[in-house]
C-alpha cells in the first residue's frame, strides 16, 4: 500500500514560533506521524541514506550477510519483537523508530517507550516517500516563511 502526506493527515499545521506538523487522520497512522512530527530535514535525509545502505544488504536475502550488517554496521539486535528486531534509522527514545525484524524480514515503525502503540508496517520505498515529501513542506515553510497573521 503507498500512501502520501495526504492520506495520513489532515493538513499541516504551525504552531506561532514556526513549528509545522501533521494534524493526524486516522489512528492506524500515528507511528508514522508521529515519526514524521519529530523529524526534521537533517533527521529525515539521515533516515533516508540509512534505509537505502540497510536495502543493499537487505536484497542480497543473504541472511548471514543481513545479521552481519545489522551486528557490525549498525546497533545489533534489541530487546523489541522478542530480540529478533534491529534499530535501522529514526529516534530512540521519544519518538517512532524504525525497525527491521529479521525474523519475519520486514520493515517496521515501533515507538520505544509506548508499547501500546502498534507496530506500523511499511515499504522502505513507502516511508521514503513520505520522508521527501516531508523535506519538501519543511522547505516550503522556509520559502513561505509561515507566520501568524
Amino acid at each position: 500500500m503507498s500512501v502520501s502526506i495526504y492520506d495520513i493527515s489532515e493538513g499541516v499545521l504551525w504552531t506561532e514560533d514556526g513549528y509545522l506538523y501533521l494534524k493526524l487522520k486516522n489512528e492506524k497512522f500515528e507511528l508514522l506521524v508521529d515519526y514524521l512530527n519529530a523529524s526534521t530535514v537533517e533527521s529525515l535525509k539521515e533516515d533516508i541514506d540509512s534505509l537505502n545502505a540497510f536495502e543493499k544488504i537487505r536484497s542480497s536475502k543473504d541472511s548471514l550477510k543481513i545479521e552481519e550488517y545489522i551486528l557490525e554496521e549498525i546497533e545489533g539486535f534489541n530487546d523489541l519483537e522478542d530480540g529478533y528486531s534491529a534499530y535501522i534509522a529514526g529516534a530512540h527514545d521519544k519518538s517512532a523508530s524504525i525497525q527491521y525484524n529479521i525474523k519475519n524480514d520486514v520493515l517496521s515503525l515501533i515507538h520505544p517507550n509506548i508499547p501500546t502503540l502498534n507496530k506500523y508496517v511499511l515499504e522502505r520505498n513507502e516511508l521514503i516517500k513520505l520522508a521527501t515529501q516531508m523535506i519538501e513542506i519543511h522547505r516550503l515553510k522556509e520559502v513561505l516563511k509561515f507566520r501568524k497573521y
